[in-house]
């Protein structure tokens, strides 16, 4: 398939899928209309009608002025048909192809930001920041561009959101500072989901703020927990509603510990990808008492406590533990030696995800913590069934 065929089959996939491609042919279409800011306010989406209903109407009204209508569809010709609404609904194909281009080549990370926030959503995920390890704390280093970028993206998306955001998604490379998510926190008083695997940048005196601005968070991924009892417990002051929790690095019976002295209404825990002492993992189920579903999958098991010997590691799981996951509403684990993932959690201990396709960090096989339910093959092949 050449270029052109390429670019016409993609613009018309991504038009077919609405919002976010919706708002790059607005912009493209204010552009070429030349709309003023007034007449941009005064054809305000209808929050009534569907989205990319009203967007298509846009398009309708601002072809009426003639004078740039034939750039838009490159045929002075096809002006009286611009008067019948069905050609709006039918022929999107019959856009000038230089026109299709501009609006693929249109999009950034604020359209993105943007088309998320119709669904309450700020999905932060196509970008990250661009760090080295340092041996000192916060044992990162941002540079300065990144930092900019990202406090300029989250300004214009939380401006525009009028805090309505309820779920806040970062890239697992992206690293904010203090500033930035106390910012965040101000302007999402209703957040009930966040995703933030870095929190190395973040002092214990902000963390302690940030929580008590999220009084509704209810589910969290985050990363390894330096001190968990700290951590676990501004949660269980702040967070009343909170029962969801993934963690993406080890599990020592000081983490469990603290997830059950902090967090004993916890319904809903994931480990997935880490590594887990088995000691751990059997005081979760025998002292978490109102957890309901536990994911295991792709753990690698160790019989030691940290720090570990991967050459002491548990290849099944004995009766005494499935007899007390059997208790679980959904018990996932996997761990097959034919498994990728779980050979890369042996070899990599923390998992390193900028080694691997972008969805796999994404996923997860309790689907109420997945951020993308279209698991590919690699992440679900060969896994068991949960037991329920």
């Amino acid at each position: 398939m050449d270029l052109r065929g390429w670019v016409m089959k993609e613009a018309v996939t991504l038009i077919d899928a609405g919002v976010a491609v919706g708002l790059a042919i607005h912009r493209v279409v204010l552009g070429l209309f030349g709309l003023s800011r007034q007449q941009y306010q005064q054809s305000q989406v209808d929050p009534k009608k569907p989205l990319l209903k009203a967007i298509k109407d846009k398009i309708y009204d601002a072809s009426k002025s003639r004078h740039h209508a034939f750039n838009l569809f490159g045929d002075s010709e096809k002006l009286d048909e611009l008067e019948d609404d069905h050609f709006i609904e039918g022929k999107w194909k019959e856009l000038d192809i230089n026109i299709l281009v501009e609006i693929i080549q249109s999009f950034n990370i604020l359209e993105l930001t943007s088309s998320s926030i119709a669904h309450k959503t700020c999905d932060l995920t196509m970008s990250n920041s661009n760090y080295i390890v340092i041996p000192m704390e916060p044992y990162i280093y941002v540079d300065s561009r990144s930092d900019k970028m990202l406090t300029r993206v989250l300004k214009i998306a939380l401006s525009l959101s009028q805090g309505n955001i309820i779920t806040l998604i970062f890239h697992f490379d992206q690293c904010p500072s203090d500033d930035q998510l106390i910012y965040t926190a101000a302007r999402c008083p209703r957040l009930k989901r966040l995703v933030l695997l870095s929190w190395n940048r973040i002092k214990k005196s902000e963390i302690c703020r940030i929580f008590r601005m999220w009084k509704d968070l209810e589910s969290l991924i985050i990363h390894h927990i330096g001190d968990p009892s700290f951590f676990m417990s501004e949660i269980a002051k702040n967070c009343k509603n909170f029962y969801q929790l993934k963690i993406t690095g080890p599990c020592d019976l000081s983490l469990a510990h603290s997830l059950v002295a902090f967090l004993p209404n916890l319904k809903v825990l994931s480990l997935r990808c880490s590594i887990v002492s088995i000691d751990s993992l059997i005081f979760i189920l025998d002292r978490l008492k109102q957890l309901e579903v536990l994911n295991i999958s792709h753990c690698v098991l160790i019989e030691v406590p940290f720090p570990f010997a991967l050459n002491r590691v548990i290849k099944k799981l004995d009766g005494s533990i499935l007899e007390k996951a059997s208790q679980l509403r959904k018990f996932f684990r996997c761990m097959k030696d034919s498994c990728i993932l779980c050979q890369r959690t042996k070899n990599d201990v923390l998992m390193k995800w900028h080694r691997y396709e972008e969805v796999l960090w994404k996923a997860n096989e309790v689907e109420s913590l997945a951020l993308r339910i279209d698991h590919t093959e690699s992440v679900v092949s060969g896994c068991p069934p949960p037991l329920r």
